[in-house]
């Protein structure tokens, strides 16, 4: 029974140290197991998440997909996926999830941990606006590059009269 104590304190321990979502669902996607962090990040207390009935931790748009690679890590055995939480109170956090499909005693479960990626979503923003911008300016430049070339064409003295 010590044992028993000790691999399950021991178990907890390591998930509390995670960076970010550690969680255990079971074959039927009902959450068995989180850290500490994850209750932060959710804002939903350990009582409320024990009482048995999930809430949607996925965006609307994003639970199709979510419940397609839940399937697919349990098939392949591992899996990752970018999908939005919900947090209780409302907020929206992109998530970087990476799960591998374990059995204990006889039964199927999913582990994982589900990091933040705001600043990496932010970034790719900024990319994308910065990318379009570069071309925009691309294009005025080759209109002003043809523009230029049209002017000295038409200004420019033939080469049969200077030489």
């Amino acid at each position: 029974m010590k044992e028993k104590f000790n691999s399950i304190v021991l178990n907890q321990t390591i998930m509390d140290s995670m960076p970010g979502l550690a969680y255990i669902f079971d074959k039927d996607k009902k959450l068995v197991a989180w850290n500490k962090r994850g209750e932060e990040i959710l804002g939903y207390s350990n009582e409320e998440l024990h009482a048995g009935k999930n809430p949607e931790f996925a965006q609307e748009s994003d639970r199709e997909k979510l419940r397609a690679a839940f399937i697919e890590t349990l098939v392949k055995g591992s899996g990752s996926l970018e999908f939005t939480i919900v947090t209780k109170s409302g907020k929206k956090i992109p998530v970087l999830t990476r799960a591998r499909a374990c059995e204990i005693e006889g039964e199927v479960y999913l582990i994982g941990l589900a990091i933040d990626i705001s600043d990496l979503v932010s970034a790719r923003e900024k990319i994308n606006e910065q990318m379009k911008e570069i071309s925009r300016l691309n294009e005025l430049l080759k209109a002003e590059n043809i523009y230029l070339k049209d002017q000295f064409e038409s200004t420019s003295i033939p080469n049969e009269i200077i030489g």
